[in-house]
């Protein structure tokens, strides 16, 4: 059960749909590089904005309408997102465009990635401060928190996807799993590439957060 002052943390991830897609948008090379960073973010300075406005994916949008939701109804919320270009950041971390993405790449590319970027640890740092954390991350994602491994057993976590999302999840009793596949789909009239945003938005909406 979701008590009212259950500080509950939700993390997506980052889409390849932006608010801007500049020619000049960041490379992999110039964003890990401290120096050409700093550079294409004075060069991009116009296309700066939050990373909760920055991304346009269906997926992206109906995830923060469910946070806002959340916030409306008193909840004590906070919403973070994977970066494939900056890593775990908070909703309103400010970003450049860039094309990065963790996207149909190699099992080996998105762990070692996940790792430069510290994704990992921050998550484990992060889910500290939580009592509930959703996870409405694909395969790709969930690679790059460098899944499946152990994590922190006082934390409930509720993760939804497909098959291979399940599979990639620890064995603990701490994490609950919402199928979010074809039959979902289906059933909600939903895409797989946005649905669970869908199912989040819904349960919210009929305030069935309590799990």
């Amino acid at each position: 059960m979701t008590n009212s002052d259950d500080k509950i943390l939700i993390i997506g991830s980052c889409t390849s749909s932006k608010k801007y897609s500049p020619l000049n948008e960041a490379t992999e090379d110039e964003l890990d590089d401290p120096i050409l960073r700093k550079q294409k973010e004075e060069e991009l300075n116009r296309y700066t904005v939050d990373a909760l406005d920055m991304y346009q994916g269906k997926q992206h949008t109906l995830t923060c309408e469910a946070f806002k939701l959340l916030q409306e109804q008193g909840k004590n919320v906070d919403f973070w997102i994977i970066s494939a270009g900056y890593g775990l950041i908070k909703y309103d971390t400010k970003i450049i465009p860039y094309d990065v993405t963790f996207a149909q790449k190699s099992r080996k590319y998105v762990k070692s990635r996940g790792k430069l970027l510290n994704i990992p640890d921050d998550f484990d740092k992060l889910i500290k401060h939580y009592d509930k954390v959703i996870l409405l991350l694909g395969k790709e994602y969930l690679l790059s928190l460098d899944f499946p491994r152990p994590i922190d057993e006082n934390v409930e976590i509720i993760a939804m996807g497909g098959k291979e999302t399940k599979k990639l999840l620890p064995d603990q009793k701490n994490i609950h799993f919402i199928p979010a596949g074809k039959e979902e789909g289906k059933k909600y009239g939903a895409a797989l590439i946005y649905l669970k945003g869908v199912i989040l938005k819904k349960m919210v909406e009929e305030h069935q957060f309590d799990l």
